[in-house]
């Protein structure tokens, strides 16, 4: 039995809310989770008490549940990767723990900042968007090549004797001294 028996308004779908936890309410039809005015309110006047709480709530419930983050986040990078074609554009590896997103112009530093800390929410940001062009999926080393050699692939063989060459140089000088 509710606590309060005053009506708890309407949700954005039209039905009445119903009274389920603490002074929370949810919605019988969309199942849109309502909060009241009185929780709501406190949590914007006392914002920091409501931060440091809900933070170590959630630092309870990982060190609690360690395999349920772990999985959780495999499995969105799966269903990521799968979403940008599930293997290395260049060399066509396929093991999720070598892939990468990859910007395509760079940028990628820049567009994260303005995510939270955790790489999951990037991911879950760019699961519920369309399938972007500027992204592409590759292996660690070939986004490590793209950053070094340059986005063309048809390129890298020639940089790579270029690097290989200098080394011998270096080395040849570094003999002789």
């Amino acid at each position: 039995m509710p606590k309060y028996k005053e009506s708890l308004g309407n949700c954005s779908c039209g039905q009445e809310a119903k009274h389920i936890y603490k002074g929370d309410r949810i919605c019988k039809k969309c199942k849109q989770w309502r909060e009241n005015a009185r929780k709501a309110e406190w949590k914007l006047n006392n914002r920091e008490a409501w931060l440091k709480s809900n933070k170590e709530s959630r630092k309870k419930y990982s060190i609690n549940h360690p395999e349920r983050d772990e999985s959780y986040r495999w499995a969105k990078k799966l269903e990521l990767m799968n979403k940008y074609g599930g293997r290395c554009v260049f060399c066509a590896e396929e093991e999720l723990v070598l892939l990468t997103l990859d910007h395509i112009n760079g940028g990628g530093n820049i567009e994260r900042q303005g995510i939270k800390e955790l790489s999951i929410n990037y991911y879950c940001k760019l699961l519920r968007e369309e399938k972007r062009s500027d992204l592409r999926c590759l292996c660690i080393t070939c986004n490590w090549k793209a950053m070094v050699y340059g986005g063309d692939q048809t390129i890298w063989p020639e940089k790579e004797k270029r690097i290989q060459r200098l080394l011998k140089e270096r080395e040849e000088r570094l003999r002789k001294d």
